[in-house]
């Protein structure tokens, strides 16, 4: 059973934008910001991919942060290309 929502959030997709000075990166932390500080515990938030912009190291530890952060709170959809993210369940409280 899906509870009553208060805001749907949706972190998807990667596109730079040159004309405004944003690089993909820029624009990917800008609104996964927005998400982390706009969201309740009765919202419901889609990400997909984050961390895509960085190298290998930087977007598993960005990807790990978002990730444990929604846990805590709104009903969420997460997806990553990280696999090391499969094993943070066991590696958090």
């Amino acid at each position: 059973e899906v509870p009553l929502l208060d805001r749907v959030f949706a972190r998807v997709g990667s596109a730079d934008d040159p004309r405004a000075g944003q690089s993909t990166f820029v624009r990917e932390m800008r609104e996964t910001a927005a998400i982390l500080k706009n969201a309740t515990p009765r919202s419901f938030v889609v990400v997909d991919e984050i961390g895509r912009g960085t190298s290998t190291t930087d977007g598993t530890a960005l990807a790990a942060a978002v990730c444990e952060t929604l846990c805590r709170g709104p009903l969420s959809i997460f997806t990553t290309h990280f696999y090391a993210l499969c094993d943070l369940e066991a590696t958090t409280d």
